[in-house]
């Protein structure tokens, strides 16, 4: 077996045209990105993460997953960024809110 596919890695892509060769690896899982017209935070980034492990969740689901605990005022305020950058977004209302990563992501 290829050691790629042994440690999980997909075969990496080729192409070429005009005498350029192209490689382009690819990621085995959601790979938050760092910068977006500016540069995320470490934990929205972190918040990122999450919402591609978890798939839809609630905040305090969210906040399980952080380490070291975040207050929920901080998680609301930068997934609302999150959502002015179309990273995320949510559904339902109050206690019954649900945050995930938007499909463009």
């Amino acid at each position: 077996m290829e050691p790629n596919r042994q440690a999980g890695h997909l075969p990496p892509e080729f192409e070429s045209a005009a005498g350029e060769v192209l490689v382009r690896f690819l990621p085995t899982g959601y790979v938050p990105p760092s910068r977006i017209g500016h540069d995320l935070s470490p934990l929205q980034q972190r918040l990122l993460e999450v919402l591609a492990v978890t798939g839809s969740a609630s905040l305090s689901t969210i906040r399980t997953h952080l380490d070291p605990p975040v207050p929920e005022r901080t998680v609301q305020e930068n997934l609302q960024l999150l959502r002015r950058l179309e990273l995320v977004g949510s559904s339902g209302k109050g206690r019954g809110a649900r945050w995930l990563l938007n499909a463009t992501t």
